[in-house]
């Protein structure tokens, strides 16, 4: 047995929860394929279609039950589920491996779903976007189910820690109901269908990745999952468990506090606005649950993941453009492009080339002209809707996506909605003049703009990253760029990951930032801290934070100076570290600077 062991992941569901672990099986659909008669295939068919229209009959009052008993809309989960069950890729494959191959009904289905779970991984690439195969598996697995097929299908456990490497959406939405404590998955993505569960039902939760972790847990550790800090103990001593157990109390009353205390803050007392990142439509409930106001970047290439293989038609996005402009109304939404390339490749593009962002997109025309008439179509009705790119390099790029937009506005006479682009490239610094005139708003995406400033990894592990200390390299490229903005009509927000640590929103403020875009549940607390800090202060926090020169020296600021003050604004300075948002403060055992 592991005792006293520490892992490390990414916490997706704020909290601290601790029980003896279980551990979920993963999907089991392997039998041996049984072949038919060919006098059966109509039979078989028939079998199938029986299945299918059960299945999606089943989906339609899953829907229904998340969205009565969780949340209004968060039953968009199971939408794409929905698309699945009715998309030719799936379908077809099961009508040409019975009538062709006479392959029974269950053969059929399980053939049909691994191909498509391996051609999905195999796009995705291992990435962060590889855990929607399981809408594959979950959609595939209740088909089986109606056929009475011999699968193994996991069931939940009573109580404690939950360890699940993947995790179905379907069984999922009822943890709340078998009284989990905490979960452990192996997907790290914050915008994945569990994470947003997972939030929903305030279940603490880590995400591991693929780590010793799973092989060394055993039915009825003492697990803690201590999402705060990014990580799992497992079987720690009473010492550790005792001091968790605190932290859980406290933790809790904390954010008891922060919501009271939040709850009536109205957007105009605030000195900035605060907005939220999202990628599902089922995050849209989270959003306003969080109190931000409107969507300060959508990832819209994360909406239709999964759906379709191929890109999806105009009308087709026009419609969920559409409803994310309803649904949020009136506050903006801005729909970045897709965002291909790194660790990010979902649908099958028309021309293949390297790159990211809005670079790549324009050697894919076809592809980046039919999302923006349906960005634009969506704003005919809804003119909180904003269009943002990604990873611009050049003013050719931002010209080029403007002349594109001009023109089919000019054929159907449509208002064009306004424009912004993602600043994460530093040498555009030196376009910027010129840019200004051409966009609406600019956008620090600092996750990638601290990856290109100072070669600092996002796709590395935890401890790579430059969120907790970061450089002041990064406040004064910051700084310099909202100098050269200056009076002119262009708003200057922030949406990386940094922007969700409540301890710099006094020196964001301090910097002139107008807006912060962060993941929804990190709202409150920068709400309550841009709330309570004076314009003065902040300001006094930014001449600090663009006088420092190195990283050591920004974490003694913070340390010493800018976290307690913070701290106090929140009330926090009696809690112990384990019960402590997990972005406050340092991880690492060892100084690594």
């Amino acid at each position: 047995m592991v005792e006293g062991k520490i892992y490390h992941g990414r916490g997706l569901s704020a909290g601290i929860g601790f029980g003896p672990a279980s551990v979920l099986p993963d999907f089991i659909y392997e039998m041996d394929e049984v072949e038919i008669h060919p006098d059966a295939v109509e039979k078989e068919l028939e079998r199938f279609d029986q299945a299918l229209e059960r299945t999606k009959n089943s989906t339609r009052e899953l829907i229904e039950h998340v969205n009565n008993t969780l949340f209004e809309d968060l039953g968009e989960l199971f939408v794409v589920q929905e698309s699945l069950l009715g998309d030719p890729s799936f379908t077809n494959r099961v009508v040409t491996h019975i009538r062709e191959n006479y392959l029974c009904a269950e053969s059929a289905v399980m053939r049909a779903m691994k191909t498509l779970e391996e051609q999905f991984l195999e796009k995705t690439d291992g990435s962060s976007l590889s855990a929607r195969a399981v809408d594959f598996l979950d959609a595939g697995m209740r088909v089986l189910g109606h056929l009475e097929a011999p699968v193994s299908r996991p069931r939940l456990p009573h109580g404690g820690v939950l360890v699940a490497r993947r995790i179905a959406p379907s069984i999922a939405v009822f943890l709340e109901d078998y009284e989990i404590e905490g979960l452990v998955v192996e997907n790290t993505s914050r915008s994945s269908h569990i994470a947003v569960i997972a939030q929903s039902l305030e279940i603490p939760t880590v995400g591991i990745g693929k780590s010793e972790f799973y092989k060394d847990v055993s039915v009825g550790d003492m697990t803690i999952v201590s999402a705060n800090q990014n990580r799992v103990w497992l079987n720690p001593d009473e010492k550790v468990l005792e001091s968790h157990k605190e932290a859980q109390q406290r933790f809790t009353q904390f954010t008891a506090n922060i919501r009271e205390r939040t709850r009536d803050i109205s957007s105009d007392s605030l000195p900035l606005v605060l907005r939220g990142n999202i990628g599902l439509m089922e995050e849209i409930p989270l959003l306003k649950k969080y109190g931000g106001e409107g969507a300060g970047l959508v990832r819209t290439e994360f909406l239709f993941l999964g759906k379709s293989s191929e890109m999806p038609e105009e009308t087709v996005q026009a419609e969920l453009y559409h409803q994310m402009g309803e649904f949020l109304a009136p506050h903006p939404v801005n729909l970045r492009t897709f965002d291909f390339g790194g660790d990010k490749q979902t649908f099958r593009e028309p021309e293949s080339v390297g790159g990211r962002g809005i670079y790549r997109e324009l050697y894919n025309k076809e592809v980046l002209e039919t999302q923006l008439r349906a960005m634009c179509r969506a704003y005919q009705k809804h003119d909180n809707i904003s269009v943002l790119l990604p990873l611009v390099g050049s003013v050719a790029e931002v010209k080029q996506v403007l002349a594109v937009m001009k023109s089919f506005s000019r054929r159907k006479g449509w208002k064009r909605p306004p424009l912004g682009i993602m600043f994460e490239i530093p040498s555009l610094f030196f376009s910027l003049e010129e840019i200004l005139p051409l966009v609406d708003f600019i956008s620090f995406g600092t996750n990638d703009l601290l990856n290109y400033l100072l070669g600092a990894d996002r796709f590395g592990t935890p401890g790579a990253d430059a969120v907790h200390y970061p450089d002041p390299t990064l406040f004064q490229f910051i700084h310099r760029v909202i100098e050269l903005v200056g009076e002119k009509d262009v708003s200057i927000s922030l949406c990386g990951e940094i922007g969700a640590n409540p301890i710099f929103t006094p020196l964001f403020m301090g910097l002139g930032l107008d807006e912060l875009s962060m993941a929804p549940m990190r709202i409150p607390e920068v709400k309550l801290v841009a709330m309570h800090c004076s314009k003065e202060k902040a300001r006094d926090f930014a001449e600090e934070a663009l006088s420092l020169s190195v990283r050591s020296e920004v974490k003694e600021w913070v340390r010493s100076d800018l976290g307690p003050y913070v701290q106090n604004i929140l009330k926090e300075r009696d809690i112990p570290p384990e019960s402590r948002e997990f972005d406050y403060y340092e991880r690492r055992e060892k100084d690594e600077y």
